[in-house]
């Protein structure tokens, strides 16, 4: 009777880590397995571990596919940092339909502070069997990048 009641106390204190384990999946990205929205673009980029900064005089838009396995509500975190106004970095989330159709799309939204890396965080709606794709439009010369793209699953 001591043994079964003991089972029976360590099933219950596990049940909520097991459910609560099992709601989202959190997943992250190296910004630098992207590619520049035009192909054209890509000698505007560089690479450093794994951080994409514009190289060129003027700004470029960035774009960073996310593997998804369900539809629904998606939050994406881009980690980026700017140096000002004229140096910033401004983001935006589409779900696509699995033919390329835009299902939705969030609004951009801009860094607020400079000289620091933070979080710009944009929401959008992912279709059954659709994609989701994330873009950045990063200021010039070097001075805008972007690093990490967190999202939940």
């Amino acid at each position: 009777m001591k043994t079964s009641r003991m089972k029976w106390l360590l099933a219950t204190a596990l049940t909520p880590i097991a459910v609560g384990g099992s709601v989202a999946y959190a997943r992250s990205m190296c910004a630098s397995l992207g590619q520049p929205q035009n192909p054209s673009d890509y000698s505007s980029f560089s690479n450093t571990d794994g951080t994409i900064k514009n190289t060129s005089a003027v700004t470029k838009r960035y774009c960073v596919t996310l593997p998804v396995d369900s539809s629904g509500t998606k939050t994406v975190d881009v980690m980026a940092k700017g140096t000002d106004t004229n140096h910033n970095v401004g983001c935006f989330a589409k779900g696509l339909h699995a033919t390329g159709y835009v299902w939705s799309s969030s609004t951009q939204k801009f860094l607020v502070s400079f000289n620091i890396s933070q979080y710009i965080e944009v929401q959008t709606s992912v279709p059954s069997s659709g994609a989701l794709l994330v873009c950045c439009d990063i200021g010039p010369s070097s001075q805008a990048e972007i690093a990490q793209v967190n999202y939940n699953e």
